[in-house]
């Protein structure tokens, strides 16, 4: 038979280790959503730099302004989405669902601004 004290420590030991199991998975968690905001800004900068490969052949005036507000609108809602990521963290990660269906939006955003600037430069060829 267990003392009581001997019962106490191993609940203690086994939520210190809890704690550290969930610790370590909001470590993973953060790492995942910061290498996913990584690799969406690289996929922007790619988009972006083949948008003035191809804007290069064409004359730089209105269009350019329209693609400079869609940029400057896509980095405001990767930076929302930065913030809301951050929020999530600081409360302690798990209280809160992430919102998946919104990145998911963010991503079919991203393919509709590619096709669009795809049938641009097809017009301009």
């Amino acid at each position: 038979m267990i003392s009581g004290r001997q019962a106490l420590a191993t609940i203690e030991q086994t939520i210190g280790q809890a704690r550290g199991e969930e610790a370590g998975l909001d470590a993973a968690l953060k790492s995942a959503a910061d290498q996913m905001a990584r690799l969406r800004a690289e996929r922007m900068d790619a988009f972006r730099a083949l948008a003035r490969l191809k804007l290069d052949t064409m004359t730089r005036d209105g269009m350019v302004r329209a693609l400079d507000a869609a940029e400057r609108q896509a980095l405001d809602l990767l930076a929302q989405r930065r913030d809301r990521l951050q929020g999530f963290f600081e409360r302690g990660g798990f209280g809160v669902a992430l919102d998946f269906p919104v990145l998911d939006g963010l991503l079919r955003r991203a393919a509709a601004l590619h096709q669009a600037l795809e049938r641009l430069a097809a017009l301009c060829q």
